[in-house]
């Protein structure tokens, strides 16, 4: 979701799928990729070439990501028997991960007084802590949110793979 006439830069590896995704009409022009493929490995135990530096260098903000994801998640290590069940709930997590990554951990575990991301962007002028996260909650009703979000929020979203995706029927829960 992005304001009219912003874009969102997607960085990644090259892969066919990104270039399909962002070719989608609907899309208009919200998306710019930004396109760094794997280069070509020299032979083993051979210096890693310029185009290799260069490539870690432009993916370190998604390879961080996903080093934290695999860390977080038992559904994202490599070798697990877990999974995530419902995309209602993965995109729940993901959206948690996203604050935690941004409002509460720090942008360096080296230096002591780094900050958050949302800090250096001027977002807030200080660590939240979880206190701050779960103070209150928002009601979709009262809180201007994105129609998908809004949708996420009350688990309408279905998982393709199950044929039965029974939603709960609350009275009082919004």
């Amino acid at each position: 979701v992005t304001l009219p006439g912003t874009t969102i830069t997607v960085i990644g590896d090259g892969h066919k799928a990104y270039d399909r995704a962002v070719r989608d009409p609907s899309l208009g022009r919200a998306i710019v990729l930004e396109r760094h493929p794997n280069p070509e490995r020299g032979p083993k135990g051979s210096p890693r070439s310029e185009a290799a530096r260069l490539r870690d260098e432009k993916l370190f903000p998604v390879d961080l990501l996903h080093k934290i994801l695999r860390h977080s998640l038992a559904h994202q290590r490599r070798e697990t028997i877990a999974f995530g069940r419902r995309l209602n709930a993965l995109m729940e997590q993901m959206f948690l991960t996203a604050v935690w990554r941004n409002f509460v951990k720090k942008r360096s575990e080296r230096v002591s007084k780094s900050g958050t991301p949302a800090m250096h962007l001027g977002l807030t002028s200080e660590r939240w802590p979880w206190s701050r996260v779960f103070s209150r909650r928002l009601f979709p009703a009262r809180t201007a949110t994105p129609p998908l979000w809004a949708h996420l929020y009350r688990r309408l979203w279905t998982t393709p793979l199950y044929k039965n995706n029974t939603r709960h029927q609350l009275k009082l829960a919004f």
